[in-house]
């Protein structure tokens, strides 16, 4: 029997498959889901058959309830895809548990529909996937045109303003 770092070759091979067995088996895999609530901007809640999910929106941050267009968010969200069947394409989860997704509706991202339609920041400290690219680009052509937060050349990011309100308490 051949022993590799000291311990049977059987040994570290069971080892290994054992360890892509567990990667693979939690890997979460795209499904199809309807949409049963907008939790917010950037959070929604779905089920597909018994299972219920809560996710929360890949690679953007929508403005928070008190903020400007954190209402306006919601309502963009509620309108296109509250009650329709959308195609999840988990990333990962968060601290919170959450499932982490790209959202399809109509084969187009709601995700990059909030940053286009300048609704949502894009969260460069999150979104490291090739599409966030795209969403960057998005990102600044909303901030250039103007649209809803980018009227107001001094927008704070969400991520800023939670940690604001949170030095208040």
């Amino acid at each position: 029997m051949k022993r590799l770092l000291g311990l049977p070759s059987s040994i570290l091979t069971s080892v290994f498959f054992f360890q892509y067995f567990l990667c693979y088996a939690f890997a979460q895999r795209p499904f199809t889901a309807v949409v049963t609530s907008i939790i917010d901007g950037d959070s929604i809640k779905v089920r597909d058959g018994r299972k219920k999910y809560e996710i929360r929106l890949y690679g953007i941050d929508a403005p928070e309830y008190g903020q400007p267009y954190g209402a306006k968010a919601k309502k963009l969200v509620k309108k296109t895809i509250l009650r329709k069947k959308v195609h999840v394409i988990p990333v990962e989860r968060d601290k919170y548990n959450r499932l982490v997704a790209i959202i399809l509706y109509d084969g187009k991202s709601i995700n990059k529909r909030l940053i286009s339609s300048g609704l949502a920041w894009y969260y460069p400290k999150y979104c490291k996937m090739r599409v966030c690219r795209d969403w960057r680009k998005e990102w600044k052509k909303a901030q250039k045109r103007r649209r809803n937060i980018w009227k107001n050349s001094s927008a704070k990011a969400p991520w800023k303003w939670r940690q604001e309100q949170y030095k208040k308490k």
